[in-house]
C-alpha cells in the first residue's frame, strides 16, 4: 500500500488559475507536480510555496537532476506569466 502524494497547499489554487487562463491541467504527482497544456503546447511545472521552508528552497536535488525545460510557479502571477509565454510561442510558431 503506498501513501498519498503530498502536495503543496497552493497547488489547488494554482491548477485552477491555469484552468481558469484556459489551460488543460493533469495533476501529475511525478517528477513534477503538473502538466499544462495550451493550445496543444505542454509544459511541466512544478509547483512551489514561499509560505514553507521548503518551499522556499526552490528545487531539491532529484528536480534539479531532470534535464528537461519546466516552470516553477509559487503564485497567480507566476502563472499569468507562464501561460503568456505559451501564447508567446504559439503565436511564433504560427509565423512559421
Amino acid at each position: 500500500m503506498r501513501r498519498a502524494a503530498k502536495i503543496d497547499a497552493n497547488q489547488p489554487a494554482i491548477a485552477a488559475e491555469f484552468e481558469r487562463l484556459g489551460c488543460i491541467v493533469h495533476r501529475t504527482n511525478a517528477d513534477w507536480d503538473l502538466t499544462v497544456q495550451l493550445y496543444g503546447l505542454t509544459v511541466p511545472v512544478e509547483v512551489k510555496n514561499r509560505e514553507t521552508s521548503y518551499g522556499k528552497r526552490g528545487l531539491n536535488k532529484r528536480q534539479q537532476g531532470i534535464k528537461i525545460a519546466r516552470w516553477t510557479v509559487y503564485d497567480a502571477r507566476d502563472v499569468a506569466q507562464c501561460v503568456e509565454s505559451l501564447k508567446t510561442l504559439k503565436r511564433a510558431l504560427d509565423a512559421f
